[in-house]
């Protein structure tokens, strides 16, 4: 990595990214006149920090709403209300021709490698686009600049002639991350980005991105459903339900002393190499995740939840926060 990312080192007491209860509403319109009956309430009050050079994972069944905070927090959908401040700027409250600039310290890898990369661009002009972009480089210093990022995911830069279709899965994934990288952001997120790859290029691009993290104080927000990648790379876990944050905390706390029943859930389903012999017990949820245009008054997860009681139809459980900053929104569990 190039310029000043190069001397950024992991520090927790640099706010990254901090976003406060952040809501992205969708329109459902109907009839004649289109008009707005309802809205899906995709992000629903969502609070949290993430520091310099900390890796934030974030999971949930699909439709929870993860992929969706992603991109509000990088303005490709426009929130209904909150704020996200990235690297003490609100990204959320300036123009579009005010937040261009600082684009340049949050980039994003999306989930398939072969869609977020246009078919008709070399792989060289792929990568070359943001620095050209933002004025970056030109001539043989754009060139020499492309070579050295292809070289900095494992690529050859012979291959910098080459077009996506030409390449495997794992290979597109790399000039996806080689692009996020060149404009030198300090705030990456990564929307499932290894979830269309094999296992084993699965952990090559993991420990390529730990690696240039290491290197760079890069901070990552990683939105993925698969748990074991996400306990391999993350400092710290945010497990999302139906648009809120039901639990957060450290990796290690969340594994093994999880509180919220549908975390519980969650882990319960998690590969391990002999389940019977560690005694662990599968628990099967009930029910259907209910729908986001209307969802359950007081506790959203209680339509399925095994503890529910009266005070979770009536009441929404406040996240409450305990040691470390391992927080629960449940009514029934303290968070340790």
């Amino acid at each position: 990595m190039t310029g000043d990312m190069a001397t950024l080192v992991k520090n927790e007491s640099i706010t990254a990214l901090s976003v406060r209860d952040l809501r992205t509403y969708f329109p459902i319109r109907r009839g004649v006149f289109n008009r707005v009956v309802g809205h899906v309430r995709a992000v629903d009050g969502v609070s949290f920090d993430l520091a310099q050079g900390e890796t934030l994972g974030v999971v949930g069944e699909s439709g929870c709403g993860k992929s969706t905070v992603g991109k509000t927090i990088l303005r490709l959908l426009n929130p209904t209300s909150g704020q996200v401040i990235v690297h003490g700027n609100d990204v959320t409250s300036i123009s579009e021709g005010a937040l261009r600039p600082l684009r340049r310290e949050m980039q994003m890898v999306f989930q398939d490698p072969y869609a977020s990369l246009n078919p008709r661009m070399t792989m060289g002009q792929i990568v070359a686009e943001p620095l050209s972009t933002h004025h970056l480089a030109s001539g043989n210093d754009l060139v020499d600049r492309v070579a050295e990022l292809f070289l900095k995911v494992g690529l050859r830069p012979e291959q910098m002639n080459k077009f996506p279709h030409q390449f495997s899965g794992g290979q597109r994934q790399r000039v996806a991350i080689a692009r996020a990288l060149a404009v030198s952001p300090r705030l990456i997120i990564c929307d499932e980005p290894v979830s269309a790859l094999d296992i084993s290029i699965q952990a090559q691009i993991i420990n390529l991105m730990m690696d240039i993290q290491a290197e760079g104080g890069l901070s990552y927000l990683f939105i993925s459903h698969d748990l074991a990648v996400v306990e391999t790379i993350s400092d710290r876990i945010a497990v999302m339900y139906l648009g809120k944050i039901v639990e957060i905390g450290r990796t290690r706390e969340i594994y093994q002393n999880c509180k919220h029943p549908y975390t519980e859930a969650l882990m319960s389903a998690v590969p391990i190499p002999d389940p019977v012999k560690k005694g662990r017990q599968r628990i099967i949820l009930t029910g259907d995740v209910p729908s986001p245009s209307n969802p359950p008054p007081g506790c959203a997860f209680h339509t399925r939840c095994p503890i529910a009681k009266e005070r979770c139809r009536e009441e929404t459980p406040a996240l409450r926060q305990g040691v470390g900053g391992h927080a629960v929104a449940c009514h029934f569990r303290d968070p340790p």
